[in-house]
């Protein structure tokens, strides 16, 4: 028997945060321009006073988009609904910003080794802050783990890339060719699929009581996969977008499980191309016309809408074995 979700969060309760978000960024583009013109900050040459004024603005600025972004990733959380009962989150402000600040300067200290255990703490704070039917969840990926994907699948590429465009430039007695931006690119691309594939099969390792949820997929497979809805982004300028993306999401929600001793869940999205499709480009239109104004409305209709269509329901030991 398949159990759905649902996303109950509408616009008029995330609207007041969206304009609170909107103004903040209005009033820093008009002391930006006021103080400093349309030009871009010298910062050698910059007046020691200005940047007196400069810098408390942009911790207030930054402050308060933090604190904006708190309150609708916990209204998010706090109206995923399953089987008729709502998730609830027990973190503070205070907290999230503790976790934060300390997790910045952690990083910078350590010239960025520090940063994987900085994204761990960051999710373990969102995860295990939550609760469902008074059972909390439970983080358990590791910041170690992290590491290895951030030097394998990202920064030893990146070197590679450095190598590549270095040895072609000299070789074409250092001109910028079309050809060369467009190699960096195409490879710049490729590389960073599977980087945000093993960055998301760490995040779902989640522990809800004797539960563990995890992805159950095939690398090379999930890579060849999102490789391919990334060109049909590319070909098409951006209009397929929205289906890429519904296709990737159900690709792995009907890989992830949840599995305990004595039994196994999976998960599943019911897609209808055609009707998702024209759906959310219908969401996407609406807040282009109003100016960004529909974007609340926008952003809950397509959640309740994905989430509606998003299941889980438990499976036999002869069907876990073929995931």
């Amino acid at each position: 028997m398949k159990n759905y979700f649902n996303f109950s969060l509408s616009g008029n309760k995330l609207f007041p945060y969206w304009v609170v978000m909107l103004l903040t960024i209005a009033c820093l583009g008009v002391f930006m321009v006021v103080n400093f013109g349309f030009k871009s900050i010298d910062y050698q040459h910059t007046n020691p006073q200005e940047f007196l004024i400069l810098i408390p603005v942009l911790l207030i600025f930054y402050f308060i988009m933090f604190a904006i972004s708190f309150y609708i990733y916990k209204l998010y959380i706090e109206h995923i609904v399953y089987k008729e009962h709502q998730f609830v989150f027990n973190g503070t402000l205070g907290q999230f910003i503790v976790t934060l600040l300390l997790g910045m300067l952690l990083s910078v200290i350590t010239l960025g080794i520090y940063i994987p255990w900085f994204v761990r703490k960051m999710e373990q704070f969102f995860v295990n802050n939550s609760s469902f039917r008074h059972e909390s969840l439970e983080f358990k990926g590791k910041g170690g783990e992290l590491l290895l994907i951030f030097l394998f699948t990202l920064l030893l590429p990146y070197v590679f890339i450095g190598i590549f465009t270095g040895v072609f430039t000299i070789a074409n007695q250092f001109n910028d060719t079309p050809l060369l931006s467009g190699l960096i690119q195409i490879m710049t691309t490729v590389i960073l699929i599977p980087f945000y594939y093993f960055l998301y099969k760490w995040m779902v390792n989640i522990k809800y009581k004797d539960y563990i949820i995890v992805w159950k997929t095939d690398t090379w497979n999930a890579c060849v996969r999102i490789l391919g809805q990334v060109l049909l982004i590319i070909v098409t300028f951006g209009i397929y977008s929205p289906l890429a993306y519904l296709r990737l999401y159900k690709y792995f929600v009907e890989r992830t499980v949840a599995t305990s001793p004595d039994k196994t869940k999976k998960f599943g999205y019911d897609l209808e191309p055609g009707d998702d499709f024209l759906y959310i480009w219908g969401q996407i239109l609406l807040t282009i016309i109003t100016i960004g104004i529909y974007y609340p409305w926008a952003t809950c209709n397509i959640m309740q809408r994905v989430l509606s269509k998003s299941y889980s329901e438990d499976i036999t030991e002869t069907e876990t074995a073929t995931l």
